[in-house]
């Protein structure tokens, strides 16, 4: 059966709703659950779930407009930004991290090459089949 993608993200959600419930309320009875320490924690703790929902919503809406090369692409940036703020917050850096991160942003590289070969190539087949202006 197919599903879009905000289906099968309700889907699951629906699915996993009981289970986070039933732990909520095993925390709250352990006294371990913050819910109900203060007005704000029930506020932040009720809009946790609208608040990791809606980047995924977006998302696969916008990943229905584009085309899957480019948000593959594009799920480079995450990773490297998680990189930077590791390095900058004073995670260790040697040699085997940069070759690695050489190679992975090497064989980015060589993907938009490519992919901005067969553009231009694209377009001067489309160029040529108009005929001369």
């Amino acid at each position: 059966m197919q599903a879009d993608a905000q289906t099968g993200l309700l889907v699951e959600c629906l699915i996993m709703a009981p289970f986070g419930l039933a732990w909520l309320i095993w925390l709250h009875h352990q006294g371990l659950g913050h819910f109900t320490d203060s007005p704000a924690a029930a506020f932040w703790l009720f809009l946790a779930g609208p608040m990791t929902v809606a980047p995924l919503v977006l998302f696969s809406w916008a990943a229905r407009r584009m085309p899957l090369s480019t948000i593959g692409f594009i799920q480079f940036i995450a990773p490297t930004l998680s990189f930077v703020i590791g390095v900058s917050q004073g995670e260790p850096f040697n040699l085997t991290r940069l070759v690695s991160f050489a190679f992975i942003w090497g064989g980015a590289a060589v993907f938009l090459a490519a992919a901005m070969h067969r553009a231009r190539a694209a377009r001067r087949a489309l160029k040529d089949a108009a005929g001369p202006a």
